[in-house]
């Protein structure tokens, strides 16, 4: 991947004067399609910022990564899957003291599944705790509420609170909840059809963003995005449709001659209302690179898919929602997992060893230079 910097053009604001089956269906509106570009002659770019991850100390990651938040102040808030530990770096880099301390007492957490920064200070969210910790800008734990349900994603919306994405037991059937500032609940919203025990969580796995029209929810195994309102009224859907991203397929298991299908990991909304998503799929060395099999319970063989070692790609689109356009999608061969803030994203890999390095990358639009 080419660190180079592009040509930078303006901001996207100068280019531009579903139908589903249950247990998805959130309304009786059809799906607008996405256009294709047509007038864009453009592309993403990735400039390199910092790298991320020590093999030992403070800046050691306890697990694999989940998520990177990039904080106002240009720090980096780095969370592992199923731990209650939160690495901290600074702009350049270096290693902070980290966050956290496990246990279920004030201030303590368990499994801090992401985060949100309001003013100066730091939200965690706690999916086994199922609470919020609100810490201080010195890092001091200040508040604790209770949330009824287990979280996946939250975003902050000023003057209102928070909306998340996860499984309250109160409203199952329903993807997304606000919460007030305080932690109290106000409402879940973007009911579904009834979900089973059985469903894959990626009937309800969300990654919500928030723009001036309202929430902008997409499905991760279809490139399906829903606009609600706060007041939960759905306003409308589009629809990414491309051969490429089949949905509701194959998106967990995978071998050699059929590799795992696309999923939407991610989704931000940069400063012109533009939405921007990040699309992991089986790179060009999949096959090559794929473990060897190993046997599950009843005897069936199973690829075990691990992160980092270069089984996944990533593509980066950006979508005009007001007119149902494309303006960008490209192509990198980098495993891209997610936004750290609008503008820059994440990517992971393994060195030969299993060490991980985090990497950061700004993303640019940039004229197509042949």
């Amino acid at each position: 991947m080419s660190r180079r910097q592009g040509v930078v053009l303006p901001p996207l604001l100068a280019f531009l004067a579903g139908n589903a089956v249950s247990p998805w269906s959130v309304g009786a509106q059809a799906a607008q399609e996405i256009r294709r570009p047509q007038y864009c002659d453009c592309e993403l770019r990735l400039e390199h910022v910092v790298d991320l991850g020590d093999t030992a100390g403070p800046g050691a990651f306890p697990g694999i990564v989940r998520s990177v938040h990039r904080s106002p102040d240009g720090r980096y808030y780095v969370l592992t899957w199923n731990e209650y530990l939160v690495t901290r770096f600074d702009s350049e880099g270096r290693a902070l003291p980290p966050l956290g301390v496990e246990g279920e007492g004030p201030g303590e957490t368990l499994d801090v599944a992401t985060l949100e920064f309001v003013g100066d200070s730091v939200v965690l969210f706690d999916r086994d705790l199922r609470r919020i910790t609100v810490f201080d800008e010195r890092m001091t734990p200040v508040r604790t509420a209770a949330i009824p349900g287990r979280m996946e994603r939250a975003v902050a919306v000023e003057g209102i609170g928070f909306v998340l994405n996860g499984r309250f037991p109160t409203r199952p059937n329903a993807p997304l909840h606000v919460l007030a500032s305080s932690g109290d609940y106000v409402r879940s919203f973007a009911e579904q059809g009834e979900i089973g025990p059985h469903d894959p969580g990626s009937v309800w796995w969300r990654s919500v963003a928030v723009t001036d029209e309202g929430v902008w929810a997409v499905h991760q195994t279809r490139y399906v995005l829903d606009l609600w309102t706060l007041e939960g009224e759905h306003v409308r859907t589009l629809e990414r449709v491309e051969e490429w991203f089949p949905p509701l397929r194959n998106y967990s298991w995978g071998g050699p001659d059929d590799p795992i299908d696309p999923k939407v990991l991610d989704l931000a909304v940069d400063v012109g209302g533009y939405l921007r998503t990040v699309i992991l799929r089986p790179s060009a060395y999949w096959a090559e690179r794929l473990p060897e099999p190993r046997s599950n319970l009843v005897g069936q063989a199973v690829y075990p898919i691990p992160d980092g070692i270069g089984l996944f790609a990533a593509t980066l689109e950006v979508i005009d929602p007001r007119s149902a356009r494309l303006i960008v999608s490209t192509d990198f061969e980098l495993e891209i997992r997610g936004f750290a803030d609008p503008e820059h994203v994440f990517s992971y890999a393994e060195d030969e060893i299993g060490n991980p390095t985090v990497s950061i990358w700004r993303v640019r639009l940039a004229s197509r230079v042949p």
